[in-house]
């Protein structure tokens, strides 16, 4: 009895060619899906490989014309409180330091002679992931002697902030250095030379975006 033409091997053959070109389309979804998958879970790896812990970096150079030093500068602080990293300041040269009140905030005493350079370090938690810490970081801190706030919010550009002196003539140099740890800084400087009391200093104020 003749077979039917669909029952032929011919006809199987083309069948299944055409159920393996149907299932080609899902095949490849699947493989595309895979692929962007894959494609973002390495983009996030290397995000989180490259964060680094945000840092604050304080360093202070004092030189005196006549050899005595006594100053009043501004301290950094993080949402009113005082950061932990000007308890244990490591000092060059001949001085003591601390932490005092004054008519204009907190202040950094530092008293001592002849040249003396001042570093601080603070290193905070892994903040990559957390855009409340991340935004507290960069506009949450202040100066103590100073009215300015939102330093990255204003972007480059210029503050004030109180400084008192018991010599004339003495060089001052302040540099703070705000780093997210990916991708944003702040940089807050001065240098000039302060004379006998209270007076208000310039700051240059620079935010930086990075790789």
């Amino acid at each position: 009895m003749p077979k039917a033409l669909d029952q032929l091997p011919e006809f199987e053959d083309i069948r299944r060619s055409e159920m393996g070109i149907a299932k080609i389309p899902g095949i490849l979804k699947i493989g595309i899906v895979l692929l962007l998958l894959f494609i973002l879970i390495s983009q996030v790896f290397t995000f989180f490989n490259s964060a680094d812990y945000p840092t604050t970096n304080v360093s202070i150079d004092i030189l005196s014309g006549d050899g005595k030093i006594t100053v009043f500068i501004p301290i950094l602080l993080e949402n009113g409180t005082l950061m932990g990293m000007y308890e244990k300041p490591s000092i060059l040269g001949n001085a003591t330091t601390e932490i005092i009140n004054t008519e204009y905030g907190k202040a950094f005493k530092i008293s001592g002679s002849g040249s003396i350079i001042i570093n601080m370090k603070q290193t905070g938690k892994l903040m990559a992931t957390s855009v409340e810490e991340d935004e507290k970081f960069v506009n949450g801190f202040t100066l103590s002697t100073s009215n300015a706030t939102n330093y990255f919010k204003k972007g480059n550009g210029h503050a004030a902030a109180w400084v008192y002196s018991e010599e004339d003539g003495t060089r001052l140099k302040l540099s703070i250095i705000r780093d997210n740890g990916w991708g944003k800084q702040i940089i807050i400087k001065t240098e000039q030379e302060v004379k006998r009391g209270w007076q208000e200093v310039g700051l240059t104020i620079m935010t930086l975006w990075y790789d």
